[in-house]
């Protein structure tokens, strides 16, 4: 009861907090094949129904992670339709109904959070020295930033240039400057 979300046309879900009036959505999801759209009781969890790969499936967004986490995919190949879903009260556990069965899934935190962007290898990591976000060099020639905090700012490239193989990141205690190694075909003297 503490959020709204909605789906449309153009495979994108947007989530709003009831309190307050904004016009723009604290989320922006991208969500294609979207039929339905639930929250668990604890606003946790975002639930999006539909086709996963021409599968039945559901996207699962965990609200209190940082906003550029992946949503965690539930496919069961064995079978043709997903008929409902229920969330129990502690967030814990979801249950589906598939045809004739039930499949249960435990939502705890014993998987990864996937932050997505870079267009190549990823080889450098470090955490800002208030672990409130996390820096990534990559094979598509960036440094992003990610923000560790589940509202709030979007993930950013904040710098660009050609990194060496395996960059090293290194960020000094105050969190204001960033060094990173350039590739040395870059150098000119």
């Amino acid at each position: 009861g503490s959020r709204l979300a909605v789906s449309d046309t153009s495979g994108e879900v947007r989530s709003w907090p009831l309190a307050g009036r904004t016009a723009t959505p604290e989320r922006v999801l991208q969500a294609r094949g979207t039929l339905r759209l639930g929250f668990d009781p604890t606003g946790r969890w975002l639930s999006a129904r539909g086709s996963l790969d021409g599968r039945p499936g559901l996207r699962l967004w965990n609200l209190y992670a940082p906003s550029a986490v992946e949503p965690t995919l539930l496919v069961r190949s064995d079978t043709t339709y997903m008929n409902t879903l229920a969330f129990d009260g502690s967030g814990h556990w979801l249950a589906t109904a598939h045809a004739g069965d039930v499949a249960l899934w435990w939502l705890g935190d014993d998987r990864p959070r996937v932050l997505t962007g870079h267009e190549g290898r990823v080889a450098g990591l470090t955490f800002a020295p208030d672990s409130r976000s996390l820096l990534s060099a990559g094979g598509d020639d960036t440094v992003r930033r990610w923000p560790l905090s589940a509202g709030g700012e979007e993930p950013r490239v904040v710098f660009r240039g050609s990194v060496g193989a395996g960059p090293n990141l290194e960020i000094d205690p105050s969190g204001r400057l960033l060094v990173v190694d350039f590739a040395p075909h870059d150098l000119e003297f």
